[in-house]
């Protein structure tokens, strides 16, 4: 009974350090915009209602269009692009992945949506949207931002809720693997640089590696993976540093250190780039109790 009083408190808050979501808009971009590669720990929803967007997952491109949704698993390396001749108009949200960690196993095996966010199997997901799940994310923004409304987080904060039990109904077929890499040397690259992404990791390391010249390997990472291999050596890094920050108490000086960044203001400057903050504000933000 006190567990249960402790959630729903939680719930019912409206501190805005108990708010499970990071941000929640709407969003126009114009024809020929890019943004990326980044990589968050949050979940991120992307929810398409005029023209479309290419989402480009972990070397996969993706076409959002309109009446479609996309959610983003924590992690997952990701590019935005819209076509010379495209616009896109989405609703657009982040919440946060920690909210929902560490529950019994009992409930992610009845709310798939959780289990496949609480183990990051799993990338992406995209489907058309329902006028259950398009009605839930609208009420999410407005609430957001409305913040003279009183208890807009914690109504918020239930949506959210809402939301997760929606995309749980009927979504394993529109579920994509974490990371598919069908060429064999870029299979070779990337497997190589994940078992040793501690060390300082060079183009021509991974080459060596793979017995191929730093030319060839540049162009086939390139077209299989949509980053470059320096990029997905800086990604893979942010990653782990990521990991680091939320299961160990090292400091961001040791952590930069152990991933070889050479030094601290290399590595905020890199984790700036992909995760979207410096890792000194990323860390405060992750420790306030959600």
């Amino acid at each position: 009974m006190q567990e249960k009083d402790v959630i729903m408190e939680a719930l019912l808050s409206s501190n805005d350090e108990k708010n499970i979501i990071h941000n929640a808009l709407i969003r126009f971009l114009e024809s020929d915009f890019f943004f990326g590669p980044h990589c968050h720990q949050n979940v991120e929803l992307c929810l398409m209602l005029k023209g479309e967007c290419d989402i480009i997952v972990n070397g996969e491109v993706v076409t959002v269009h309109e009446n479609e949704f996309m959610v983003l698993f924590p992690n997952c390396i990701h590019s935005f692009r819209v076509k010379h001749d495209k616009t896109a108009n989405f609703l657009q949200m982040h919440f946060r992945s920690e909210s929902f960690l560490n529950m019994d196993p009992k409930t992610y095996k009845q709310v798939k949506f959780l289990f496949y966010m609480a183990t990051e199997s799993k990338a992406y997901m995209k489907a058309k949207y329902s006028d259950e799940i398009f009605s839930c994310v609208k009420r999410i923004v407005y609430e957001i931002n409305e913040d003279k409304q009183i208890n807009n987080i914690a109504l918020a904060n239930l949506y959210i809720y809402e939301l997760i039990l929606l995309l749980s109904r009927d979504i394993q077929n529109s579920f994509n693997s974490v990371l598919k890499v069908d060429h064999p040397i870029t299979a070779a690259a990337v497997e190589y640089i994940n078992n040793n992404i501690e060390a300082k990791i060079s183009l021509s390391d991974v080459a060596k590696n793979c017995n191929v010249s730093k030319r060839y390997l540049t162009e086939i990472f390139k077209k299989h993976i949509n980053v470059t291999v320096n990029e997905y050596i800086n990604i893979t890094k942010i990653k782990k540093a990521i990991e680091y920050i939320y299961d160990s108490d090292e400091s961001l000086t040791d952590i930069a250190y152990r991933l070889n960044f050479g030094s601290v203001q290399y590595f905020s400057a890199v984790f700036k780039k992909y995760a979207g903050v410096a890792p000194r504000e990323f860390k405060n933000l992750n420790s306030r109790q959600v």
